[in-house]
This record gives C-alpha cells, structure tokens and sequence, in this order.
C-alpha cells in the first residue's frame, strides 16, 4: 500500500508503513519476504491462492501484502502452488492449493485464506516440496503431509492430509525438500533422503552435512568446513563437474570456493561464498539463471554482479533472489509471471531489486 513516507530502498512498505526484509521463499512461480514485522509480501503467480490473497488467473506484478496471512511471521516455505508459514508461536498455517492434502488440516481444494495445521506446536522449521510439506519441532521430530505417491512421505499412501511422524534412527536437526524427495540432516548420522531423488553415494572420510539442497533431478550439499558437493543429474553443469553424465556419487563442485550455504533449482545451482558473502551460480542458464550474457550453460561456478554482499539466497525452478547486506531483494531469471517483482513479466538475466 501507499506509504506517508518514502521507504528506505532495503525496506517495503506494506498497508501504509515500512518494514526491512528479514527472510525470503522462492516457490515454483511464487516467490514472498518475510518483514521485520512478521507480516509478507507475495509476489508471481496467484491462481491458487498462493500468495494468501483471493486467487487471480493475473499474476501479482509487485511485491504485495499477504493479507489473509496476517503477522506474526517468522518463517515461510513455498511450494507448488502452496504456501505455509510458522508464526512466532510455533505455530503452523497454510494455504493455496490442497487437492494432495499439502494443506495438512483436512481440506483438499484450493484455500486463499490460511488454515490453523492444528496438531503442530513447538515447530522450529518447514520446508515444501511442489505438492507436499514437512515441519521439524524443536524436540527433533519430523512430520510431513501431502502428495506421497511417489515415496517422498514414507508409508505407501499416495496422500497424506494430516501430519505424520516418520521413523527416524535419532532426532532430526533439519529438513530439506525437493520436488517429490524429502531429506532429513539427523544428529550425527549421514542424511538420509527418500521420493524421486535418491541421495548420492557420499564418500567416506567426508565431514559431517551441515545443509543440503534437494532438487528435482539433482541436488547440493554443504559439509561442514565449507566444501560443496553435488549429485544427480549434470546434463547441463548443475552438478559443478566438467562431462554431462549422472553424478550417482556426491562430486565436489569444480573450482568453487568455501561457501555458507547452497540452493538448487531445477537444472541450475548456486552457493553463498564464505570469504565475501558473494553468490556463485553453475548450470543451466537458458532463462538467465546464471545472471550472464552470452552463456548457456556452465560447469563452473560463475560469480553474479551483485552490488553489496548477500544475507541470504534462495532458488525457484528457474529464477533466484539474493537479499542483500543493504536489505534490498535482487531477482534474476525466469519471469514469465513476474517472480522476479519487478512490475513486469519477462525473462532477465540481470539482478534488480524488486519493486516494493
């Protein structure tokens, strides 16, 4: 909404004041920050609600209020065509499209307004795939719901439309999902994964996981220390290693410093860099994923010109957003229905600050 003032260019204004981004989500064509204040920002695709706003076929050009979803907001995942967010309670609520029961409180349609996941408290994470979700609470307990038919919820249902608890060999100290896979980074244990994507054979003698990135075909980890590998698919360079054959190993990623985290999307991959808080992308760059000129693909991570360091960096299928130490958003990539925010749709491989 207006603002009585011109906000800060870090900052959004939101029903009329401004507020600092504190987190980002990317989903498949949505993508949404999480204010200072607890309230969020939606921005791309609407259709099924997902933006926690009465559904439209017309995509949301700018970054605009989640009003159904209210405040309080503390952490937010995206899936699909699906959103849920905890708010600082440890509560969890979620909304747009439920037909697999990735709503986790019963209802199985399309659903704009958030509905109260009831059996969750003491939440600490979430993460969503395109059609199912999973929530950690603080006591380590690992519950999911949502489309399972192709394993990715352990049990043999093809959906689940309430949380339930997978068997795990200790507690969990987080979750990761991709598409159709469901990862767990267990205390001490080396990460197990099940669904679509089968974890890769990590090599003996490596360090202990500290996060990893599931994807569709591929997927990234990040071990303790700082090294990346990844593994799956490489047909265009999203593993990190030169040749285009499978990984059906973890690979160290070619020629890419100590980082702090790592994202993937559907063929592409980038990492935070440790020694300058800089963003390093390899893979495919046919919808500019990469943020360069003249590239189609690369093996080798490639720097993206971004102005000032990143906090954070986030991956939808096609498309990334880096929040900056200056609190602006950057998006580049795919923007066909304006997941980039920037108050037109179309493909850019030019990080720019979205358009709050």
């Amino acid at each position: 909404g207006d603002c009585d003032t011109t906000c800060d260019p870090g900052s959004a204004c939101a029903d009329g004041s401004c507020a600092a981004v504190a987190g980002l989500a990317a989903g498949s064509s949505t993508a949404a920050a999480v204010l200072v204040d607890g309230r969020v920002m939606c921005w791309g695709q609407n259709a099924s609600g997902q933006c926690a706003r009465a559904p439209s076929q017309a995509a949301l050009l700018r970054p605009t209020v989640a009003r159904l979803l209210g405040g309080d907001v503390d952490h937010l995942a995206l899936g699909l065509r699906h959103g849920c967010a905890r708010k600082t309670d440890g509560s969890v609520w979620c909304w747009g499209n439920g037909e697999f029961g990735q709503l986790g409180d019963g209802r199985t349609g399309a659903a704009a307004a958030p509905g109260h996941v009831a059996s969750l408290t003491d939440i600490a994470e979430i993460a969503a795939g395109d059609n199912h979700t999973c929530a950690l609470s603080i006591d380590g307990v690992v519950r999911c719901w949502g489309l399972g038919r192709g394993g990715q919820i352990p049990g043999g249902r093809d959906i689940v439309t309430v949380p339930t608890e997978l068997v795990l060999v200790e507690p969990a100290r987080s979750v990761h999902l991709g598409p159709s896979t469901t990862c767990v980074l267990v205390a001490e244990a080396r990460p197990g994964c099940v669904g679509e994507l089968a974890l890769g054979t990590i090599p003996a003698q490596r360090p202990r996981v500290a996060t990893m990135a599931p994807g569709g075909s591929h997927g990234c980890l990040l071990y303790m220390g700082g090294t990346v590998g990844c593994w799956g698919a490489n047909d265009s360079g999203q593993g990190g290693v030169e040749g285009f054959d499978d990984l059906p190993a973890v690979v160290d990623v070619e020629g890419l410093g100590a980082a702090t985290d790592v994202v993937v999307g559907d063929a592409f991959s980038c990492a935070l860099l440790a020694a300058d808080a800089g963003v390093a992308c390899w893979g495919s760059n046919a919808r500019g994923q990469l943020a360069q000129e003249g590239v189609e693909q690369s093996h080798t991570p490639l720097g993206i010109a971004l102005p000032v360091a990143t906090q954070r960096v986030v991956a939808g299928p096609d498309y990334a957003c880096a929040l900056g130490i200056d609190g602006v958003t950057r998006c580049w990539g795919a923007g066909d229905v304006s997941q980039l925010g920037r108050g037109v749709a179309g493909d850019s491989a030019t990080p720019a600050g979205v358009g709050w």
